[in-house]
């Protein structure tokens, strides 16, 4: 392990260099990632610090970029147009909500999402950044883009792939579902749980399900215990778009 971190805080178990690997292998290690995370992370805190416009694209949208991307290692959204949720759309209960990213409106093959609380607060900051009512349904999209005028570009694997170039370049714009899904068996964490993360659900395993046996409640605790602690790892955090 290179990643200076101790033993105990590593929430998976990294392979050895001498392993025998069978389907795809296209996966980031760790320390790929952590090191995206945290020059994302630095770039943004940089400009908060200094003069530059908070309304400036660049800025915008590496703000952007980073909400989007803890959003999808949090939930394990596919790379679809506008992968992300409002924060209005979650619920105060038990920051759950449904994501469609595999079908139209209809919601048939929706999945049910748990949102960690380090999240929750980020997408809180980026809709007072962007100028949304976290607690009300708006007109504006629920993330977007900015091109050098400061014209509205709508979040999809395309606008994605530049940041995705710039912070972790060789890999596509789904990178994390891989790396998740690795990482969360790696932890220990059920492959039941990890399918139901994924959408990969089968029958007896879908909430929606008249006859199924899953568990919301014990699905949300596993997640807890397993995710938060990855996601803690990869350097993901709060972070307010305005100045320190």
């Amino acid at each position: 392990m290179t990643s200076g971190k101790s033993d105990s805080v590593y929430p998976f178990v990294p392979l050895p260099e001498e392993t025998v690997f069978i389907g795809a292998r296209l996966c980031p290690k760790a320390q790929s990632i952590e090191g995206a995370v945290g020059k994302l992370k630095s770039d943004i805190q940089s400009y908060r610090s200094g003069t530059g416009a908070l309304t400036d694209p660049w800025f915008h949208n590496r703000y952007t970029f980073y909400t989007v991307w803890m959003f999808a290692f949090a939930t394990g959204v596919r790379a679809i147009n506008t992968p992300y949720v409002k924060p209005f759309e979650v619920s105060e209960l038990n920051r759950s909500a449904l994501l469609r990213d595999k079908d139209s409106d209809s919601g048939q093959k929706a999945k049910l999402i748990w949102i960690p609380e380090e999240l929750t607060k980020q997408m809180g900051y980026y809709s007072s950044f962007i100028g949304d009512s976290p607690d009300q349904i708006s007109t504006h999209d629920s993330c977007y883009f900015m091109d050098g005028d400061g014209k509205r570009l709508p979040v999809r694997p395309k606008s994605l792939e530049p940041y995705l170039a710039e912070y972790l370049p060789g890999f596509p714009v789904g990178i994390h579902r891989r790396f998740m899904f690795n990482a969360l068996l790696d932890s220990g964490c059920p492959p039941e749980t990890v399918r139901v993360w994924m959408g990969h659900a089968t029958v007896g395993d879908e909430p929606w399900s008249a006859f199924g046996s899953f568990s919301y409640a014990r699905h949300r605790d596993l997640l807890f215990k397993h995710a938060v602690g990855i996601l803690n790892y990869l350097g993901f955090e709060a972070i307010p778009g305005d100045r320190p």
